[in-house]
């Protein structure tokens, strides 16, 4: 099948699609997978769905939707499980097992929200003075392929400012045949501590990339806030991540490298009482495997800190991150 793109955020979905379909490639603006790829692929998705989906109700004893929506986005997406032949009260398991390459005769729809998070409402940028709205109508397998490449790029939910909490992506930077690890990776990735600073963030991230044996070396994450009620899905920011480099050092094939992911997790959790230590010791950490930071000065650092408190009255779980820091310091240091 070809998909055509919209020059719109829903395009980096059906890329990520592409990038696990053998054989798929780029048309000018279309996307060109086999249908067999196709099933394969939304069989993937399915199975990280269901396992999700099935961890949530065993908690909570509740039928799940893990696609956010907004209440404008509903009619335009019951009108593509109607095109679909798919029952409207579909959980995104049950959606995902019923999607099929076969070509629709159906009318065009709204673009959803997670769709066009960089727009607003309609097709109306932030800040555009009047009233003028462009409704960006697209195809129901676009919209299907781009459900599909949500539950292969959700890594999952951080917490963000006053208690609110962004969902996580990442994407492939084109058609990237490496991104096809991203399934194994998911996997292994039940909660995120949070996502800023983005050094940490990286360096947690690395630590789960080497764990999993599902390595991306170069990668685009966007944090979205998702759509939900009256509110639309929208941008918080976009980064680009690169591992290739940092892995150059062997600290992730150690076996103290828990120790590193729990200085970046530190790092990253609002609430933690050494999370000051923890940033300054992860953007050490960071500049130093990029290169950009004497070894020694990392060094120097998470020592002193440590030798600081050996008299202190801090609690040993809080003095634990120190003695992390100093430990994966004289490894790096000595590597």
């Amino acid at each position: 099948m070809r998909v055509k793109l919209y020059d719109i955020f829903g395009d980096n979905y059906i890329i990520a699609v592409a990038s696990l379909a053998k054989g798929s490639r780029r048309l000018k603006d279309e996307i060109e997978i086999s249908d067999e790829e196709v099933k394969n692929v939304s069989n993937i998705a399915y199975q990280i769905a269901k396992a999700k989906e099935d961890s949530i109700q065993k908690r909570t004893k509740k039928r799940v939707m893990l696609l956010p929506m907004s209440g404008n986005d509903k009619k335009p997406f019951q009108s593509v499980l109607k095109c679909f032949n798919i029952p409207p009260d579909s959980n995104l398991s049950e959606i995902l097992e019923k999607i099929t390459p076969e070509e629709k005769k159906c009318e065009k729809v709204s673009a959803l929200s997670f769709i066009k998070p960089e727009l607003y409402e309609f097709g109306r940028y932030p800040g555009y003075v009047g009233n003028r709205k462009n409704d960006i109508k697209i195809e129901p397998s676009y919209v299907m392929l781009s459900v599909v490449g949500w539950t292969l790029t959700r890594l999952g939910v951080a917490p963000f400012s006053r208690g609110e909490r962004v969902g996580i992506h990442l994407f492939p930077q084109d058609i990237d045949y490496s991104f096809t690890v991203i399934p194994d990776l998911l996997k292994g990735i039940d909660y995120i501590p949070g996502f800023q600073p983005l050094t940490a963030f990286t360096l947690w991230l690395t630590y789960k990339m080497v764990s999993t044996n599902a390595i991306i070396d170069q990668s685009r994450m966007y944090v979205i806030s998702d759509a939900g009620g009256m509110s639309t899905a929208s941008v918080v920011s976009g980064y680009s991540i690169g591992v290739k480099k940092i892995l150059e050092n062997k600290i992730f094939y150690e076996n103290i490298s828990y120790m590193l992911r729990d200085i970046a997790a530190d790092a990253l959790n609002p609430d933690s009482s050494t999370r000051s230590f923890s940033i300054q010791v992860s953007n050490l950490i960071y500049e130093v495997l990029m290169g950009s930071k004497r070894r020694e000065e990392l060094l120097y650092i998470s020592n002193r800190e440590l030798n600081s408190l050996i008299n202190s009255n801090i609690s040993e779980n809080d003095k634990k991150i120190y003695k992390y820091a100093a430990i994966v310091s004289n490894k790096i240091y000595s590597s």
